[in-house]
């Protein structure tokens, strides 16, 4: 069984424009996005987090995207965490934000 977390959203109408980025200026330098995203931006390499930091990074991607006004797909947080965890527990970041990026609407 495919879990939603993994599916695209379906096309939809928007009735505002679609914030194609996150912007950086918004984000706190001690925020797990900041870290994480300018780790994949400036190193390249993946990294592998406990399901925990996956947790803290799903809410405050969430709620950035809620404070730039885009809208997002309901997901359940648990079962799609679950769905991405390797078999050693960790869970790779660049797919999670792969993921969280389709839900995107």
């Amino acid at each position: 069984m495919t879990h939603q977390l993994l599916l695209e959203p379906m096309p939809m109408a928007r009735s505002t424009p679609r914030t194609d980025a996150i912007a950086w200026n918004q984000l706190a330098p001690d925020s797990l996005m900041y870290s994480y995203f300018a780790h994949l931006f400036y190193d390249g390499s993946d990294l592998l987090i406990e399901q925990e930091e996956a947790c803290m990074f799903v809410h405050e991607f969430v709620a950035q995207v809620a404070r730039q006004g885009g809208p997002m797909e309901d997901v359940d947080l648990h079962e799609g965490i679950a769905a991405l965890t390797r078999p050693d527990g960790r869970i790779s970041m660049g797919r999670l934000v792969e993921e969280l990026c389709l839900l995107l609407v």
